[in-house]
């Protein structure tokens, strides 16, 4: 079957490349864990290493967040991009059930994979929906968390070649080369591959909601649309960021202390860790208290990152927000093999 996306002329000015954050890599990894198929090559290092720390949640909660043949419950449409799994979890904590309800109603088969703990979560219960957001805690304690800012700063280097692509080309160019499976056909996005799990859908129209582009390293690979239930929100098409394996190796390879001796040699270890720290967007007080040092002291850092080009800084209401420039990531990706 053949999936089709159709665009107006407002859909195509609301086109936004984001990353989704750490509730789905955690959801989409637990998918990774449960296949046993080539593409798990990729993974197979960090997969035999991770499965011996797994938690006791991790094998139900996989097969019914994951199941292999398809219709994943997607919590993050639920709720909504998150920087970190904690947000994410509030925004699941204090959904109504009636949402959750519908969510996992729409999915073909979800009462017989629905693990018995899980259930009451649906229907209400406080302690059941705390014990399901514990355990997707602990699932992303053990197999994404160590890695996480690793793995946000390759998505976040995933959006940023978007952004240059719409620079160069626009929103036609970014489309028509966003992923192999996808045929670009203005005014529709067509993917000839898809699986209908959830529904039988095969035409879709944005009619000015526009499309969330959101990259994964763990997300299958034929790219995934999922629809919100708000209808005026946007849909979201997830699709696997661009990959290689020495680059998951990089990626997933356990954390090392710090940054690499020739960033440290480089720029000072205080600089070279502030530069590490900032593969996540942190403002000054936040970066002052990873570094162990003055508010003061992590300003006079961020001046001379800034004034080298390696760092950006924007301000939002009270606070500065200080994030990576491209040629930043291309320093701490160049010199920290492991970051």
């Amino acid at each position: 079957m053949v999936l089709r996306l159709h665009f107006t002329a407002e859909d195509l000015v609301r086109v936004r490349v984001w990353v989704l954050g750490p509730l789905a890599e955690t959801q989409w990894s637990l998918r990774i864990l449960r296949q046993q198929t080539p593409n798990v090559s990729l993974f197979a290092g960090w997969r035999t290493r991770v499965l011996r720390q797994a938690p006791p949640t991790a094998a139900s909660l996989a097969g019914f967040l994951a199941p292999h043949n398809g219709g994943a419950t997607d919590l993050f449409t639920l709720a909504g991009r998150v920087d970190t799994l904690d947000a994410g979890l509030e925004q699941l904590r204090s959904l109504p059930a009636t949402r959750l309800h519908a969510e996992f109603a729409a999915i073909p088969g979800i009462a017989r994979r629905m693990p018995p703990w899980l259930g009451p979560a649906v229907t209400g219960d406080h302690r059941a929906r705390e014990d399901f957001l514990g355990a997707l805690q602990q699932c992303h304690d053990a197999f994404i968390g160590p890695v996480w800012p690793r793995l946000r700063l390759h998505l976040e280097a995933e959006c940023m070649a978007s952004a240059r692509k719409t620079i160069e080309g626009g929103v036609d160019k970014l489309l028509s080369e966003l992923h192999p499976l996808l045929v670009w056909n203005p005014p529709v996005l067509e993917l000839p591959t898809y699986k209908p799990w959830t529904h039988q859908t095969t035409d879709i129209h944005l009619d000015g909601r526009g499309l969330i582009l959101a990259p994964s390293l763990f997300c299958p690979t034929e790219p995934q649309i999922f629809t919100p239930t708000q209808d005026d929100a946007a849909p979201i098409l997830m699709y696997r960021a661009s990959q290689d394996a020495a680059g998951i190796s990089s990626i997933l390879a356990p954390p090392d202390a710090g940054p690499s001796a020739a960033l440290t040699a480089l720029l000072g270890r205080t600089r070279a860790t502030a530069l590490a720290e900032l593969a996540v967007t942190a403002n000054t007080t936040m970066l002052a208290q990873r570094l162990g040092v003055t508010t003061a002291a992590a300003s006079q850092h961020l001046s001379v990152l800034r004034s080298a080009g390696l760092v950006a800084s924007r301000r939002d209401g009270n606070k500065v927000w200080h994030t990576l420039t491209p040629l930043g990531l291309s320093l701490l990706q160049r010199h920290t093999p492991t970051l």
